[in-house]
């Protein structure tokens, strides 16, 4: 596309677009193509001394093994932060400009315009699409790759002024980007409006209630956000890999101003690059999309047996098997941030997976450890016998049938009936269900003591310098530190006060509207999200991994407060909401952080991002409930991650913890999560302390003890790792200057071709048009699996001895 050159503005406007660099890398005038410091983007390919740290663990040709090996040992011994801000350094320099110009235009007209559009168009859509079967968010490259021509066209049509500073800059696509993520996010509370106005038929809530309900659980995050910065976005260390996907593609963006910028160093530039492959993606996304879906998931093992067995361990679908070696050639499968994050992050969620899901949840279901496991059952065989179920939310009886949770409810408070509880109890769950909440326990309590003891020198230095930071002074010196000293930062107080403000419209909006929390409860609540911001914070920055919080949170409001199902699901609610928007709005300010934001701007832009959310999703997920009823639990608006919030109510609210969970309750042995997991770290700990290895540092005990869980389609082990391994190990190991170029903007470009081309495909499906049935696209529309043939059905959904 074309894009205007600075020679089309007067000299005044093309002195913002400069860039400028600062510290002790700024280049000299002299500098050649191969030196450390060149333009923005362009860092030396070969290794620097602390390249040569990173490259020597990673198994890449260094210098001298050694002596690395030695100092490494050393290092990790006292204090792995500060090893991890060495490696960092590698990392960071293959993809974030070295540069800034603090006088460029931010918070401009174009950014408000582009930005309260895409936030907007993305708050509705995602909330729609948030009752689809499979859930699709329309993701935030989108409004990147598309906000970039139409702020090029404002800079060109629009007359020079407020409405037009100049050339439309990277720090203007940064912002409105920032903008439309906040409000693109899905708000967790909206799953306590859909549960009790969808399912639980709850006639006194309104969209007023709903509205009120969402701006205080969205706002919250904010204040635990702003106290954990310091410790979560100067380290270097905490590098949120999730951001590197959209640094490379802004930086490709706009560097295409600068032909020189990437021509340079050869080969073609990361624009071009970017286009290429966001064309391919989107051409062959149509593939297991529309024309071929059975590539969405092939259960290998089933069409090589007859085994029923085998077949249903093999069976990856919805309320089927665990996917025992089941692929996936589906890029939305797949995902980017296999490429991003590194790779023994990705290798410790694999060894978790394979753990939970392929050997103990079958083992436990074929010694009906939990009771009749075996005869849990939605489905039937070809020949009408019935199929386990292990990839399942929902709940059954004590003799293996399946009930809906609203039948346990009171239908006028929606307390638990305890008359129809006692006629199912004990409440039941698949064994892969089971364990789900097992690991969540696990690594919860797994994260408190990882981070205790890997990060506890490293949390004290930082609190120590806010405490004292005249005597203390600022520990990070990094370039980009240096740089973001350019801008005022945000004083702690006013995080302080506006998370004191947000608690108490909290405590009024729950007593005030039909979400049932007393103030105890909502202090609960967040002062639970407070403790653990940090710990997961802290894994979400260095493997791009966030731990959920839920799950802990309905456990322990579930033991002080049985059967009050609906206080139970806004506890939850408020908790994990807080802590999730805290890590949006951390990464989002790391991001800032790379590309040199000023931090008042970045987070103005999370306010007002938010509050498009508030707005537009509320509306949104209203019409939805109004409007779509009739949809809405059929076909492919089944709204599965509201069911599973739904079931999890029932669980913890209706049934309650200790009903649940208890000595008298068939899964009080999995209780046992929480000690193992305080215990675990300790072990990875003291062996690092004891026998230094790299092993030990790259075993992230909170990552391994949580898994994928039931639901959707269980086809996300092997091809994912597959790609992380060419990506964050091969191409990072023996192609280095590639990876360093393109990685990232290849993440970036397959992630945005693939959402282009599902947004057109659901535009498609929509106005009910179809591609042929055939047996490579069976009829997923009425219900039909997409690995049909583990059933013995055929692409039409009969039993093959109907044919």
């Amino acid at each position: 596309m074309p894009v205007p050159d600075d020679a089309d503005y007067p000299e005044s406007f093309r002195s913002n677009n400069r860039r400028r660099s600062h510290g002790r890398y700024q280049p000299a005038a002299n500098d050649e193509p191969d030196s450390k410091e060149t333009r923005a983007g362009h860092v030396d390919s070969r290794p620097s001394s602390s390249d040569k740290t990173l490259l020597a663990e990673s198994g890449r040709p260094g210098d001298g093994k050694e002596g690395w090996e030695a100092d490494y040992q050393e290092k990790f011994v006292e204090d792995l932060p500060d090893a991890e801000d060495a490696d960092a350094e590698a990392y960071i320099r293959g993809v974030v400009p070295e540069t800034d110009d603090p006088d460029m235009p931010v918070f401009t007209f174009r950014v408000l315009v582009l930005g309260t559009f895409w936030g907007v168009f993305l708050s509705s859509a995602n909330a729609v699409l948030a009752f689809r079967t499979n859930n699709y968010n329309m993701g935030y490259f989108l409004a990147s790759l598309l906000s970039y021509p139409m702020g090029l066209a404002m800079a060109k049509f629009l007359p020079y002024g407020i409405m037009n500073p100049g050339p439309f800059n990277i720090k203007e696509h940064v912002l409105l980007f920032a903008i439309a993520s906040a409000a693109g996010t899905a708000p967790y509370g909206m799953s306590n409006v859909v549960t009790q106005k969808l399912w639980m038929n709850q006639d006194s809530l309104n969209i007023w209630h709903s509205g009120l309900f969402i701006f205080a659980t969205q706002f919250v995050g904010f204040g635990l956000a702003g106290v954990a910065r310091n410790f979560l976005i100067k380290p270097m260390g905490m590098l949120w890999p999730t951001t590197f996907s959209h640094v490379a593609m802004f930086v490709s963006f706009h560097e295409s101003r600068d032909p020189g910028a990437d021509g340079s160093r050869g080969g073609m530039s990361r624009y071009k690059y970017f286009w290429i492959m966001f064309a391919v993606m989107f051409v062959y996304t149509w593939i297991p999309e529309y024309f071929v879906v059975a590539l969405q998931s092939i259960s290998v093992l089933c069409l090589l047996t007859s085994n029923k067995f085998i077949r249903f361990m093999a069976s990856a679908d919805n309320e089927e098997g665990v996917g025992l070696g089941a692929m996936t050639f589906d890029w939305a499968y797949i995902m980017g941030v296999h490429m991003t994050q590194p790779f023994w992050a990705t290798i410790n969620f694999l060894i978790g997976n394979v753990l939970w899901s392929w050997i103990l949840a079958p083992l436990l279901m074929y010694k009906d450890w939990f009771g009749p496991d075996s005869q849990l059952s939605v489905a039937t065989f070809e020949d009408g016998t019935p199929m386990p179920t292990l990839n399942s939310v929902e709940l059954f009886a004590r003799n293996g049938t399946k009930i809906e949770a609203r039948a346990l409810y009171d239908e006028t408070t929606f307390d638990v009936n305890l008359e129809v509880y006692n006629a199912y109890a004990p409440i039941r769950i698949t064994p892969l269900y089971s364990l789900y909440y097992s690991s969540l326990l696990l690594s919860t309590a797994a994260s408190l003591t990882h981070v205790w003891l890997w990060y506890g020198k490293s949390i004290k230095r930082q609190i120590a310098c806010i405490m004292r930071p005249a005597e203390n002074g600022d520990p990070y010196d990094d370039v980009h530190n240096q740089m973001m000293r350019s801008y005022k930062d945000i004083p702690l107080w006013w995080f302080a006060t506006f998370l004191v403000l947000t608690v108490l419209v909290q405590i009024v909006v729950s007593e005030i509207t039909p979400f049932q929390l007393p103030v105890w409860g909502v202090l609960l609540a967040i002062g639970l999200a407070a403790v653990f911001t940090i710990p997961v914070g802290i894994i979400m920055a260095i493997s791009g991994t966030q731990i959920p919080l839920e799950t802990i949170a309905e456990f322990i409001v579930g033991f002080i407060i049985p059967g009050k199902t609906i206080a139970v699901m806004t506890f939850k609610s408020i908790s994990a909401n807080a802590i999730t928007q805290a890590i949006a709005l951390l990464a989002d300010l790391k991001l800032g952080h790379y590309m040199k934001i000023p931090p008042r701007t970045m987070v103005a832009a999370q306010l007002y991002g938010t509050l498009i959310s508030v707005i537009c999703s509320t509306g949104a997920t209203w019409w939805v409930m109004q409007g779509m009823n009739g949809m809405v639990g059929k076909g492919d608006w089944q709204a599965l991650n509201y069911r599973t919030f739904y079931t999890g109510g029932a669980i913890a609210g209706a049934v309650g913890t200790w009903r649940f969970w208890g000595p008298e309750g068939p899964y009080f042995s999995l209780l046992l999560a929480i000690p193992i997991g305080f215990v675990l770290p300790a072990v990875v700990w003291y062996g690092n302390k004891k026998w230094p290895h790299w092993v030990w540092q790259y075993t992230n005990v909170p990552l391994i003890a949580w898994f994928w869980g039931p639901g959707g389609v269980q086809n996300f082990y092997i091809t994912p790792v597959i790609v992380a391994f060419f990506s964050q190990f091969w191409a990072f190991r023996y192609r280095h200057g590639w990876w360093q170029k393109y990685n990232y903007i290849l993440s970036a470009a397959f992630d945005a071709g693939s959402a282009i081309a599902i947004l057109a495909i659901t535009g498609l499906a929509n106005a009910g048009i179809f591609a042929p049935t055939w047996w490579g696209n069976p009829d997923i529309g009425a219900g039909v699996p997409l690995d049909y043939y583990c059933l013995g059905m055929s692409p039409e959904g009969r039993p093959h001895s109907e044919l």
